[in-house]
């Protein structure tokens, strides 16, 4: 979880995914998510989209950057969003 918290507000929310975020998120974030979140299966972006998207990008760098923790799980390529 990004925000601590899941982004519907009710169980009909759910099924349409019609998502609402508790906390404020970047537009990167929430995109990101609403995309992972598409009804369509098929519409969905694959791990390589995911991985291309540049909000992720911009997670995966940022985490490089601070890659001096031996709590974040460096040593087996885990990274923390």
């Amino acid at each position: 979880m990004v925000c601590g918290d899941v982004p519907f507000q009710l169980v009909k929310d759910i099924l349409k995914a019609k998502t609402k975020f508790s906390r404020e998120l970047t537009p990167g974030c929430m995109n990101i998510i609403n995309q992972c979140l598409i009804i369509d299966s098929l519409q969905r972006p694959t791990l390589k989209g995911m991985f291309d998207n540049p909000w992720v990008k911009q997670v995966i760098i940022a985490h490089s950057n601070n890659n001096n923790s031996s709590d974040n799980y460096s040593n087996n390529n885990y990274f923390i969003i």
